[in-house]
């Protein structure tokens, strides 16, 4: 029997913000007026209790018609209210309809005492499943984004400085993501004459990807020697000494049972590493299973469309396509918190995380 969420007990200081909507600054260059549902709640749900108050940013397919006017809704917000002397700056690869994880931005607000700006850009109102055919708008949009980003952020801080950007995507948004890197990096390499570090031509300082789907061909080597951890569990990182943990700037965190991250076309013909022909299957996959050409890919997708994205609110569980258990010290570690964040101070602002995920998700957001 599933788990039931515990309710919400609105304690003071564990759940400040459960009474009511952040409003808007009437002077906002993108008001939440038209936004819908996923940007009202992107701009809306944001912690009260920390030392700074986060700044969120977000243009819907509404607020402009074309992915330049969008983008340059956004960075005229980010000026506005402040964005570029933060410690971070997020930049969050919605999914198909949208979304940001809303756990994942709270998590790094309070990790960060609230010194943090987050933006997102909507570039579809589809679920991820049925918006396949939107990745390459979304890539281009993400590359406009990060590229105006670093090029102001490159205008004040010219020798380096400025707020630490940080690249978050989730299955869909993460695929995309890692598109535009690797698009942009294929075009300065090709202007240079050089091999181009993706992260670094875009400005981003660190790269969190989570549960991507098997099609995204992102290849770790163009980071360098250890410049990108790749875990199939979050077991994975206490196994990460204190050198392998500093020298990641890119981070892949996905499970064998999902199927989202199981979804790759070349299944039909060669056989996944989830499948062995060993039959000694990884954790979460049926002992079994047997790697079968079309078969397993069909069935795979089967899994895509009825599985996947079926996680309650407050439940935080770390198996399938749900990864809300181990962000915490995924996000720790990959911010630079190990030091700063103890086991207990993490435990408390899971625990608030958790709580705000299941009022955001008892809300109606237009």
């Amino acid at each position: 029997m599933a788990p039931k969420p515990a309710p919400v007990r609105g304690v003071a200081g564990v759940l400040p913000h459960v009474a009511r909507v952040v409003p808007q600054d009437p002077a906002t260059a993108s008001p939440v007026v038209g936004m819908g549902e996923a940007g009202a709640r992107f701009v809306g749900a944001v912690p009260l209790d920390l030392p700074k108050r986060p700044i969120r940013a977000y243009a819907a397919l509404a607020s402009a018609p074309t992915v330049e006017g969008r983008v340059e809704l956004v960075m005229r917000e980010l000026e506005r209210t402040g964005a570029f002397d933060r410690r971070f700056l997020v930049i969050g690869a919605p999914t198909g309809g949208g979304h940001v994880n809303p756990v994942a931005l709270e998590l790094i607000e309070r990790m960060a005492g609230g010194d943090v700006a987050s933006v997102a850009i909507q570039f579809g109102t589809l679920p991820s499943v049925l918006s396949f055919g939107k990745v390459d708008d979304e890539r281009g949009m993400l590359e406009l984004l990060m590229r105006r980003i670093r090029d102001r952020i490159r205008s004040q801080h010219p020798h380096g400085g400025g707020p630490k950007v940080v690249l978050y995507g989730e299955s869909l948004g993460g695929w995309a993501s890692q598109g535009a890197l690797e698009e942009a990096a294929a075009k300065a390499q090709r202007q240079s004459g050089r091999p181009v570090d993706p992260l670094r031509n875009l400005g981003v300082d660190t790269a969190v990807w989570i549960g991507i789907p098997g099609f995204s061909r992102f290849q770790r080597d163009q980071l360098g020697n250890g410049g990108m951890q790749v875990l199939h569990g979050i077991d994975a990182l206490t196994k990460l000494d204190p050198a392998q943990r500093s020298t990641a700037r890119a981070w892949e965190l996905s499970h064998y049972d999902d199927p989202v991250h199981r979804a790759d076309l070349a299944t039909i013909w060669r056989r996944p590493d989830w499948l062995p022909a060993d039959g000694n299957n990884p954790h979460g996959v049926d002992p079994s299973q047997r790697w079968k050409p079309l078969l397993t890919f069909f069935d795979t997708m089967k899994m895509v469309f009825t599985t996947a994205n079926k996680e309650r609110a407050g439940v935080f569980t770390d198996h399938g396509h749900d990864y809300r258990k181990e962000l915490p010290q995924l996000l720790r570690t990959a911010l630079g918190f190990d030091g700063t964040v103890s086991d207990a101070q993490l435990a408390r602002i899971t625990e608030q995380v958790r709580q705000s995920e299941v009022w955001i998700m008892q809300q109606k957001w237009q």
